[in-house]
């Protein structure tokens, strides 16, 4: 979730011109939720575009444990670059990475499997953007539960769609003519199978910032 949750956050991304969405208007509140399977040796590889670059990695899940800001992680290593870390919590996913959206690794709560449609949560991270110092917070909407949706060429069902809603802050000041279109798609039992990014921040004494990216999963070994 590369980008993220991938991202965060940052993040964390642009048109969907080759998916679509079907929702299910009754989804089954009985069916056991994981839109994070940890178990070992599973694996997920997602093709990337950043900033019109187009990449690959695979990451694989392992038997270690790690503790971050207090909670426990479970260890995946990352074809591409460094670990990421995955935990849940009585239904809550965090995500541990480096975004690539602004350019640092955060821990990012990214999905509240308990929540309704229309449901949100918002939580603040520190950001430094084409090196100003910062924050950001972010507004975390669950848009669809329960619904069909097309990545990559592949059809997944019981998909919740995650939209962020960043608001950035630097200097003392809350920064404005922004732009953010961030959305994440998870499959129960898979994990993240779409997330798109797009972003453009107007930064105080700086140049602007911007980033455009999006992570599709490819393929996926659930032990």
């Amino acid at each position: 979730m590369k980008n993220i949750f991938y991202t965060l956050i940052f993040i964390t991304t642009l048109c969907l011109s080759y998916s679509c969405k079907k929702k299910n208007n009754n989804p089954l509140n009985t069916i056991t939720q994981n839109f994070q399977p940890i178990t070992s040796g599973s694996t997920w590889t997602y093709a990337t575009v950043s900033n019109g670059k187009s990449s690959s990695y695979t990451l694989t899940a392992t038997n270690i444990d790690t503790t971050i800001n207090s909670n426990s992680y479970k260890v995946f290593t990352s074809s591409g670059g460094p670990n990421e870390y995955f935990a849940k919590l009585t239904g809550n996913y965090y995500h541990y990475a480096f975004y690539e959206a602004i350019n640092q690794p955060v821990e990012l709560l990214y999905i509240k499997d308990n929540l309704n449609v229309n449901d949100s949560w918002k939580q603040t991270k520190n950001a430094t953007i084409n090196g100003v110092n910062g924050t950001t917070e972010f507004e975390c909407i669950v848009v669809e539960k329960g619904i069909t949706y097309l990545a990559g060429g592949k059809t997944y069902t019981d998909v919740t769609h995650i939209k962020i809603n960043p608001t950035f802050y630097a200097m003392g000041f809350k920064l404005t003519n922004n732009k953010a279109d961030i959305h994440y798609y998870f499959a129960n039992t898979i994990g993240l199978i779409y997330s798109s990014t797009d972003l453009s921040v107007a930064i105080p004494l700086s140049a602007p910032y911007t980033y455009a990216g999006t992570v599709t999963l490819t393929s996926y070994n659930i032990k």
